[in-house]
């Protein structure tokens, strides 16, 4: 018997002609790991709250979905708690408490369960998850990742069998995310725990997972396993194909025999098979810094005067109509450093040069919402900025709004409340609301978090229209692919300094950690492998030859 079964669901959000979704159908076996994959705003979050209870308000559904036999509707909220955990993908939202150790007993309080017993549990699971170390430490002062296993942690306490997770790496650093993901890995295997879990970035999902659900417009296109899904995107033009792991990208796209390889050492072994020309030795050049659009010189600024500072004697120089991405873990400060360059934060000491106008978009896109719909929300940056665009006509304005809706793939969702969106499609209104801005410089705070493989590209391709027309960009981002194929500098912040902006060839090919899964591959062919990038190691296997990308990239 399935543990989890789906039949014939459709679901309407209320006040909604349209369902979210459409007559899906799929059983979940028990102690499986399922992907749940599709483009931003498919309906993979809402088909995951509906197997929470708690999480569903309002609406219409049709059809059953039932968990170990007994329908959803029929179970108690203490039998759906105690059954079905679920971890969201904003990490601050789901905590409720203001204690480690609150967090962690919360849940085995509204369970009732016995004082006693709740201490060991509570003790047991902040062992296993390696967070005894913060038990006495308030909720507020955790960075992204430690919420995260937090958040996981207390839903673990409960011993769910089925856990739902919604995209929980998004806001994680490399290695925090691959942590995670191996806690995961561990809870399934060595507790039996049935997992089905939504990503956008495959890389590190899909080895673990048994079976891959693909969702398109609300509907359920294929239920297929891990091995055999790369082909089947290949062969259907399905957007996802672009966030599968690198491996297997790549073997799809030669068109090569047997199966697919899912991580870096079987992508390694099939690399061995393949006969590549000598790699050469990557040339690094200095990077030519002549033209300056934004300076910081001996910047410091702490939140609490008897503190750390968080960032101490800060130095660092961002070129004029290039893309630079600040990487590093959470709670380095990285946040911190686009609000003082943006002038929200006013540093303690030092200077700050910036040469044009600068907009921030923070990391949680919701902070720039403040209209009733989608399109006011784009209509308003020329009512707040009248004296910017005073020389508008209505029609001019109305253009301007429905070319950015076009180009953000909003039209659909126009007359949405901007809350009502997906991760992705909010991040999407959030860039368009600033671009109509026309900032010369833009600073933007993980703007990749919750967009689909497709979207990446197209927002890949903007940066490159806006390099051309002298913009600069600077981002902070976790998405180390993305940031290798997109950024011409980078730099890893670590103790509130950034020990030098790189050309990017040079900054990953150095990197051993903070570094994309393809160029640790080549470099176990070759040492002094510069392919970092997928369309690099494509033309690398494709053509026989090493792609020159070196200097300012």
């Amino acid at each position: 018997m399935s543990q989890i079964e789906w039949k014939q669901v459709s679901y309407w959000y209320p006040q909604m002609e349209e369902p979210i979704l459409k007559d899906i159908s799929f059983q979940v076996k028990e102690g499986e790991i399922v992907l749940l994959c599709g483009k931003s705003g498919c309906g993979k979050s809402t088909l995951l709250r509906q197997m929470n209870p708690s999480l569903v308000s309002g609406g219409t559904l049709t059809g059953n979905i039932s968990i170990e036999g007994k329908l959803l509707e029929t179970m108690s909220p203490m039998e759906a708690v105690k059954n079905i955990g679920y971890v969201g993908q904003n990490p601050e939202a789901q905590i409720v408490t203001d204690k480690v150790w609150h967090e962690l007993a919360f849940g085995l309080e509204s369970l009732s369960v016995p004082n006693v017993q709740m201490k060991r549990r509570v003790a047991e699971m902040a062992e296993f998850f390696g967070i005894s170390g913060l038990f006495l430490k308030d909720t507020n002062a955790l960075s992204g990742g430690q919420m995260q296993i937090l958040n996981l942690a207390s839903v673990m306490v409960m011993r769910p069998k089925i856990l739902l997770l919604d995209e929980p790496t998004s806001q994680l650093d490399p290695i925090m995310a691959q942590r995670f993901i191996e806690t995961l890995k561990r809870i399934n295997e060595e507790f039996g725990v049935t997992i089905v879990i939504s990503e956008q970035c495959l890389e590190q999902v899909l080895p673990m997972a048994d079976r891959v659900l693909i969702m398109e417009e609300g509907k359920l296109v294929e239920l297929t396993d891990t091995r055999v899904c790369g082909q089947m995107m290949w062969e259907k033009k399905n957007p996802v194909f672009q966030a599968l792991p690198a491996a297997m990208k790549l073997h799809v796209e030669t068109k090569s025999s047997g199966s697919a390889p899912l991580n870096v050492v079987e992508g390694v072994r099939w690399l061995k098979t393949k006969k590549l020309a000598t790699f050469e030795t990557l040339q690094k050049e200095e990077r030519k810094n002549t033209d300056i659009s934004l300076e910081a010189k001996g910047v410091s600024f702490g939140y609490e005067k008897k503190q750390k500072k968080v960032l101490e004697d800060f130095s660092v120089s961002f070129p004029v109509g290039k893309v630079s991405a600040i990487l590093g873990g959470n709670g380095t400060g990285k946040t911190t450093i686009l609000k003082v360059l943006s002038g929200i934060y006013k540093p303690e000491r030092g200077k700050l040069k910036t040469k044009g106008r600068c907009v921030y978009m923070p990391q949680n896109p919701q902070l720039l919402f403040t209209e009733p719909t989608v399109c006011e929300e784009l209509e308003e940056v020329f009512i707040g900025h009248s004296r910017q665009f005073g020389n508008l006509s209505d029609k001019e304005i109305a253009d301007r709004v429905i070319e950015m809706l076009e180009f953000m793939e909003l039209n659909e969702v126009a007359s949405n409340h901007p809350f009502d969106l997906s991760g992705g499609q909010q991040q999407r209104l959030a860039l368009g609301k600033l671009l109509l801005l026309e900032p010369d410089i833009l600073l933007l705070d993980e703007p990749t978090k919750g967009l689909d493989a497709a979207f990446k590209e197209k927002m890949g391709e903007l940066f490159e229209k806006l390099k051309k027309s002298g913009k600069t960009i600077i981002m902070v981002s976790h998405d180390v692919d993305f940031s290798a194929e997109h950024a011409d500098y980078c730099g890893l912040l670590f103790q509130g300094q950034i020990a030098n902006l790189e050309p990017v060839n040079q900054f990953f090919c150095e990197n051993y950690f903070y570094t994309t899964s393809v160029h640790r591959m080549f470099q176990r062919l070759d040492e002094n492998s510069p392919v970092i990038t997928c369309k690099q190691a494509l033309e690398v296997l494709l053509s026989k030859t090493v792609p020159e990308r070196n200097g300012e990239g």
